[in-house]
């Protein structure tokens, strides 16, 4: 089982500098890391991720449903490291609703 976790930050008060309580969204499914393509690779690093930081992992929803895929900028334990989704690189939905994607994430 794989866990994407999503945190929206709460509104900001000005008048104590701090922060309402937010929202956080879970997302599992099936993941393995996998080799990625050259083009894979450069759209990771025009999405910030350099070589050394990045990792593709194979992502499929528990869910079938619409907006079952992780947003960007969720995060994921992934063995030692935490690992956050900077990219979506190629994603299957048949019928709109995403079966299965492949993930470009920054360590």
């Amino acid at each position: 089982m794989a866990t994407f976790t999503y945190r929206i930050q709460g509104p900001h008060d000005p008048a104590t500098g701090t922060f309402g309580s937010g929202a956080v969204s879970v997302f599992t499914g099936e993941a393995v890391q996998v080799g990625g393509g050259s083009s894979e690779y450069e759209r990771l690093r025009a999405a910030g991720v350099v070589d050394e930081k990045a990792v593709v992992l194979l992502f499929t929803p528990s869910t079938y449903a619409e907006g079952s895929l992780p947003p960007i900028g969720s995060t994921i334990e992934w063995g030692p490291d935490t690992l956050t989704l900077a990219t979506y690189l190629k994603i299957v939905a048949p019928d709109a609703v995403p079966i299965v994607a492949r993930l470009g994430c920054s360590r």
